[in-house]
């Protein structure tokens, strides 16, 4: 086996070395574009891509021979990760624009903040400076770091002017938060039917899947915040890297990605603080492998970017942090755009985990003409809708899965006896759930009146996901009524999948959505 492992370990080791060098070529062809640097960056990636492909094959095959134990789980694992991409495809394109024409290009058939960011990564993609100062140049939306939308502008680079290239990157990274969450959990726990029902409910979350479907920048900060949380917890070290250090960089590219990452670094360090067994010296020791590696790739990231692509009103870190900052404070009160039909009023953070209407970022209906039994009818349908809420399913059993974890934490056991793996696991989601919610109710509330979306909620739902199904998975939980909440798990989901083409015309009409 030792062959196959080692040709595992240089091919994805050299994937990676490709994938870095696409970016890097990437950022020069931004900077003084050149079909010659387009081109490189195409071969590098096909070549990243397959041996990517070689890599997952062969380390498959080290692993079902070497711990045959392990084949169901890679198995389960292979066939919800290929589903959930397959699903990422079949709508990737949609919504459709006129022929000849793009979403990146025409802002037309855009879903959400598409219109904004996509147009930003085409400057990035044709090497045109960014400003703060409209008068200058068309406002690159500087209040959110660079790296997501770069990311686009690569995919655009390598796959064309068109939503498969401006989305393949962000489907790819969705997709795969979820067997991360299934290794995160089974790490932490060692239960893998825990794990399995995490990730089957990460899956079934309408939100995440339509994040992970769009050009928006919430999904790559969520991918390497959890990428994060899988090293912190590895016994051993990433690549010759301490493990820490390993979780501290992800840390620095999730905020990168976009600076509310900094939330799901507060929950890796509060719990860092809390679950320490070690002397104060060495737990503030682990605490700064942490925290500079991850402020030095945010800061490095921020600089480099300043150096290529802004002009002299954001000429540094210091200045991009800054106007990050200012922006946030001048955005006030409610966004009239977002008052909910039911509420009459914007929702609070405090709706995020109660109730808010289903709404879409976008929507198309279609109207038919449908003659049966010499009676004909005009019925109308939606044909395209991308909703911006979660799964209030999995959601909703937050207010009994954290109660729980408090109690098994706070009950007397006998002298001797530790804490429980699955327990720990419960405690740990909750960590992450206070830390990526509640710095939202300070900002809504008046002493700060930020103006907040209820889509910020995305970093919290693989906690929703797996801290639900820490309850359902409790061995006085019926096996038979956990199959039953997974089953409307994904009914939900069903219902509110963006496009339903695959479904007769009369079925369509009758789910009204």
């Amino acid at each position: 086996m030792r062959p196959w492992k080692r040709l595992t370990k240089y091919s994805a080791g050299t994937a990676l070395l490709a994938l870095l060098a696409t970016c890097i070529i990437l950022a020069f062809n931004a900077h003084a574009p050149s079909s010659a640097l387009t081109a490189s960056a195409e071969v590098l990636t096909a070549a990243a891509f397959l041996l990517g492909v070689l890599a997952l094959v062969t380390g498959l095959e080290t692993l079902t021979h070497s711990r045959p134990n392990l084949t169901r789980p890679l198995i389960f694992l292979l066939i919800i990760t290929l589903a959930v991409f397959a699903a990422h495809m079949y709508i990737i394109n949609a919504p459709p624009v006129s022929a000849g024409q793009s979403c990146a290009a025409t802002k037309q058939g855009c879903v959400g903040d598409e219109s904004y960011y996509l147009p930003e990564a085409l400057r990035m993609l044709d090497g045109l400076p960014c400003s703060t100062n409209s008068a200058l140049t068309p406002n690159c939306h500087l209040e959110h770091p660079f790296l997501t939308k770069a990311m686009m502008a690569a995919g655009m680079a390598i796959f064309g002017v068109n939503s498969f290239g401006a989305r393949i990157f962000i489907v790819v990274l969705g997709t795969l938060c979820i067997p991360l969450l299934y290794v995160l959990v089974s790490m932490l726990s060692g239960n893998r039917r825990f794990a399995f029902f995490s990730c089957l409910l990460l899956a079934a979350d309408t939100l995440f899947f339509v994040q992970s479907s769009i050009a928006m920048l919430e999904i790559p900060s969520v991918f390497f915040g959890i990428l994060a949380f899988v090293f912190y917890f590895w016994q051993g070290s990433i690549w010759k890297l301490d493990n820490q250090v390993a979780a501290g960089i992800s840390l620095g590219l999730s905020m990168l990605c976009k600076e509310t990452g900094v939330f799901m670094a507060l929950a890796l360090v509060s719990y860092h603080l809390y679950a320490s067994r070690k002397s104060l010296p060495e737990t503030l020791k682990g605490l700064l492998k942490l925290a500079v590696p991850g402020l030095l790739v945010f800061i490095a990231g921020l600089q480099v970017y300043a150096m290529l692509f802004t002009t002299a009103t954001t000429p540094n870190f210091i200045s991009e942090i800054q106007y990050i900052f200012s922006y946030g404070n001048s955005l006030k009160g409610c966004d009239p755009n977002w008052i909910d039909p039911v509420l009459h009023r914007c929702p609070t953070p405090f709706d995020w985990i109660l109730f808010y209407s289903p709404s879409s970022w976008f929507s198309s209906t279609v109207t038919v003409t449908i003659t049966s039994g010499g009676v004909t009818k005009v019925e109308t349908y939606v044909g395209v809708a991308f909703y911006k809420m979660t799964n209030p399913i999995v959601v909703w059993l937050l207010f009994a899965w954290a109660p729980l974890a408090v109690a098994m934490k706070l009950r007397k056991r006998p002298d001797g006896v530790p804490e429980s793996r699955d327990d720990s696991t419960a405690i740990f989601m909750l960590f992450w759930f206070f830390w990526t919610w509640f710095p939202y109710v300070l900002l809504w509330s008046p002493l700060v009146d930020r103006t907040i979306y209820p889509f910020y909620i995305l970093a919290t739902v693989p906690a929703f996901a797996a801290g639900s199904a820490y309850f359902i998975t409790r061995e006085w939980f019926p096996s038979k009524m956990a199959i039953v909440y997974l089953i409307a798990a994904f009914a939900w989901f069903f219902l509110y999948f963006p496009v339903k083409d695959f479904l007769p015309v009369w079925i369509r009409v009758l789910l009204g959505r």
